[in-house]
C-alpha cells in the first residue's frame, strides 16, 4: 500500500518546474508588451512637441526653421503647409504621427492716450 503512493507522488515530479516556466514566459510577454506600450507613449508625447514647435517655428519663419525644430525634438518633419496665415507641420517620431497647426495673427499695441 505504502509503494502506491509514493509511485502517485513520483509521476507528479517536475510539474512545479512546467508551471514555474509557463509563469515566466507569460512574464516575459507582459515585460515585452509593457515596454512596447511605453515606447509608442513617449514616441506621442515626442511627436506632438516637436509638431507644435515646428508649426509655431514654420508659422514666422518659414520651412527651413521648422525642420530644425523638428529635428532639435528628435522628430522627422514630412510635410510643410502654409495657407495664408496658417501652418499646418507633420512630423514623425519612430511610428507615430503627428500634426499641428499654428496662425500667425498680428499683435495690436493699445498706445495710452495723452
Amino acid at each position: 500500500m505504502r509503494s502506491n503512493r509514493l509511485r502517485c507522488r513520483s509521476t507528479d515530479r517536475g510539474q512545479a518546474s512546467l508551471f514555474v516556466l509557463a509563469l515566466l514566459g507569460l512574464f516575459a510577454m507582459f515585460a515585452t508588451l509593457l515596454t512596447l506600450t511605453g515606447e509608442v507613449v513617449v514616441d506621442r508625447a515626442k511627436a506632438q512637441a516637436a509638431a507644435d514647435a515646428a508649426a509655431l517655428a514654420g508659422v514666422v519663419e518659414g520651412e527651413g526653421v521648422a525642420t530644425t525644430f523638428a529635428q532639435l525634438n528628435d522628430a522627422f518633419l514630412e510635410s510643410f503647409v502654409v495657407v495664408g496665415q496658417r501652418a499646418t507641420v507633420r512630423v514623425r517620431v519612430g511610428r507615430v504621427v503627428a500634426t499641428a497647426t499654428a496662425e500667425k495673427r498680428q499683435r495690436v499695441v493699445a498706445t495710452p492716450a495723452n
